[in-house]
């Protein structure tokens, strides 16, 4: 196995991708793995086939940046959000465009676990819940005092929790619209927050270097984590909920005992922030994805830097595993998505059609697509061939962070700065 592998000096003349890119702001890589989606600073997104990196389809119609991406849990749906605040469903399939959705300033987007609801979350505070079938929004949550910068869905589908850069955390209830508890504690903006698997728990890492567990039930916080000592970035939870990975600006990734609150590893090896990581899902492999232009593949027994990946030119933007764990997508603000085999460490194929800067990447469900998403467009890629599917723009000037589906693809949330979050309820077909 290769420890370290340096592609400064590989030629790549015959990569399958050798359009100009513009920078790459998020990714997405379909649930069967085999469709890659990247959305960029251009307005535009596109569908790559995996792991052949074919560029298969060019998504067109937002007008800004593309912010995220995400794909249905069936893969059947590809949601972009961008800086021209609407977000998009795309059909990675044929690349037509199926509903538009008119929003404030958006942040991000995530599905429901059903599918049909899409929970979007903007800049201005809001967040916002959308029938994805019908293409209305249906409520919008109010109550947050600054930007959101994320929210995801309880594993049940039945709440929203979103984080904000008030401070607080809120549960929503998304049958009623009510926000059931506001969780208080954290002294800084709240930049991430994560349900255990079995929805007990809600862990949230902040601006103020700490990590708090909260009882959903109770609405309290039940322990802190520091050992932080900067700005927690990402969190990752494994499926048994026994371990917790934080990812930090202070260039080190923790791994706690969820039970005791303990530091299990400290993994050192960045040198500078790490903006994003993922977990393998047998919880066995950590991918982190840093400022220093690394990619690193870590051994989550042993806590030992496997291998580490250079390609990039610019600060990893982020980083996801295929459903099936063995290829890792990355994206940068170099304006290029890559492909890496996990086990050779060999770059598969590189993705550089006029993409922008990507924030955000995801798999769909049967990992045959990958979704990735920039400040105006999403694109969505074939797994397979790499090819750009499809290419979503956006017609507005707004900013949308983040999208993602529920787990059977019913829903759609999305977030944004404009402190509104909302849900799009759809039902493909």
């Amino acid at each position: 196995m290769l420890h370290q592998v340096n592609f400064a000096d590989a030629d790549f003349t015959k990569s399958v991708f050798a359009e100009t890119l513009g920078g790459i702001y998020t990714i997405a890589l379909s649930p069967d793995g085999n469709f890659l989606a990247t959305g960029d600073t251009h307005p535009e997104v596109r569908l790559w086939q995996m792991p052949t990196g074919q560029h298969l389809l060019t998504l067109l119609g937002h007008k800004g940046s593309i912010w995220s991406l995400a794909f249905s849990p069936d893969g059947k749906i590809l949601a972009s959000s961008s800086f021209d605040k609407t977000i998009k469903l795309w059909d990675p399939r044929t690349g037509q465009c199926l509903r538009t959705f008119r929003c404030y300033a958006v942040a991000g987007v995530r599905f429901s676990p059903c599918g049909q609801i899409v929970v979007v979350s903007d800049h201005d505070s809001k967040i916002q819940l959308w029938n994805i079938n019908t293409g209305e929004c249906f409520r919008t949550l109010h109550g947050h005092t600054g930007g959101i910068a994320n929210a995801t869905y309880s594993p049940n589908g039945q709440i929203v929790a979103s984080c904000s850069s008030d401070a607080t955390i809120r549960l929503w209830d998304i049958k009623t619209g009510e926000c059931l508890r506001t969780l208080r504690g954290h002294s800084s903006w709240i930049w991430t927050v994560e349900f255990t698997p079995d929805g007990r728990t809600l862990v949230s890492g902040s601006k103020d270097s700490t990590i708090r567990l909260w009882d959903i039930a109770k609405g309290e916080c039940f322990k802190i984590l520091e050992g932080h000592g900067s700005w927690v970035r990402s969190i990752a939870i494994s499926s048994d909920g026994k371990t917790l990975i934080s990812a930090s600006e202070d260039r080190t990734i923790r791994l706690w005992d969820l039970e005791t609150g303990q530091c299990l590893k400290t993994l050192q090896g960045h040198t500078s922030r790490i903006p994003s990581i993922a977990l393998s899902k047998n919880d066995l492999t950590l991918v982190s994805g840093g400022s220093d232009l690394a990619i690193k593949i870590w051994d989550i027994q042993s806590g030992k830097c496997r291998k580490t990946l250079q390609g990039h030119s610019h600060t990893i933007s982020a980083v996801a595993f295929s459903p099936n764990g063995q290829t890792i997508v990355s994206a940068s603000s170099d304006r290029t998505v890559q492909m890496w085999d996990v086990n050779s460490a060999a770059r598969l194929n590189s993705l550089q059609e006029n993409i922008d800067i990507v924030w955000a990447v995801a798999f769909s469900p049967d990992g045959q697509t990958l979704a990735t998403n920039s400040d105006r467009t999403v694109k969505l890629w074939s797994t397979r061939t790499c090819q750009c599917l499809k290419t979503l723009h956006r017609r507005s000037a707004g900013l949308v962070s983040s999208v993602a589906f529920n787990a059977n693809g019913q829903l759609l949330a999305s977030t944004s700065h404009d402190k509104i979050v909302k849900t799009l309820e759809y039902k493909y077909g």
